[in-house]
């Protein structure tokens, strides 16, 4: 099963709008072929460690085979996006529960002052957004995309060389810095054509994971100095707060009052 968590990207035309998911972005090797105009970071990288790069590749490599166990689910996601001056904060909360091949899904959203609600049972997904409630037959990942979220995919091996482990009593946290073109198309994926023609400043994905090797938390964390709109940035955070039979799903109870989008 493909994980996924909840992951923005800044649609810039509106401002501080979304698109998905995860932290964990897949970078193929033609991808990184890419020629771009656009300059690349410029804040010194630690020197390549291959011992802590071979244990980051490690931790981080087990922490998604542990993930893919994850069917029930709570997790919280908090994402900051940035303009020039302009800030906006998005948070969300989503609980998944799986029995045999039954998925129920809620994502409760707040991007600023305005909350968005999704709900998703036996094919239905029941929608509150900007006020308007209405149910649909629809799937998962429509879900998702409705609200503004999709999912992403694995890190390779080769973004590991300058990544940076940091152990204590309850974990592991793994920072892994991005350079060059792995950099450029990295920040592409959450600021889309932003990116093109400014300076990557900052591009960098991390996980924690626990004593046992269970992943917490995902990051990322983007920035791009452009000459028309200054510095464009975002950052985000997935932490797991419940895996598997501690993990509550309650639907909203107004659900008699959405109408079919049909109608």
């Amino acid at each position: 099963m493909k994980q996924r968590v909840l992951s923005l990207c800044l649609v810039f035309c509106l401002l501080l709008c979304c698109t998905a998911c995860r932290i964990r972005i897949d970078l193929t090797q033609d991808m990184l072929g890419e020629k771009t105009p656009t300059a690349t970071t410029t804040r010194p990288l630690p020197e390549s460690n291959d011992e802590m790069a071979a244990e980051a590749w490690q931790i981080y490599s087990n922490a998604i085979k542990a993930e893919e166990g994850y069917t029930t689910y709570e997790l919280v996601y908090e994402g900051k996006q940035t303009v020039g001056r302009e800030t906006a904060v998005t948070k969300a909360r989503l609980v998944r529960v799986q029995e045999g091949d039954a998925v129920s899904l809620l994502i409760e959203s707040e991007r600023g002052d305005t909350p968005s609600r999704a709900y998703f049972a036996n094919g239905i997904g029941y929608f509150d957004l900007e006020g308007k409630k209405y149910w649909m037959p629809t799937d998962e990942d429509t879900v998702y995309e409705t609200l503004g979220f999709s999912e992403s995919e694995n890190l390779s091996e080769s973004m590991f060389a300058q990544a940076i482990t940091v152990r204590n009593a309850d974990g592991v946290t793994v920072s892994c810095p991005l350079s060059g073109d792995t950099a450029t198309q990295f920040a592409r994926m959450f600021l889309g054509d932003v990116v093109s023609g400014g300076t990557v400043t900052r591009a960098e994905a991390g996980v924690t994971v626990d004593s046992a090797g269970n992943p917490v938390t995902f990051t990322t964390a983007v920035a791009v100095d452009t000459a028309m709109y200054g510095v464009v940035s975002a950052e985000s955070e997935n932490r797991y707060v419940a895996v598997g039979e501690a993990v509550v799903l309650t639907p909203p109870s107004d659900l008699d009052t959405y109408s079919s989008i049909i109608e």
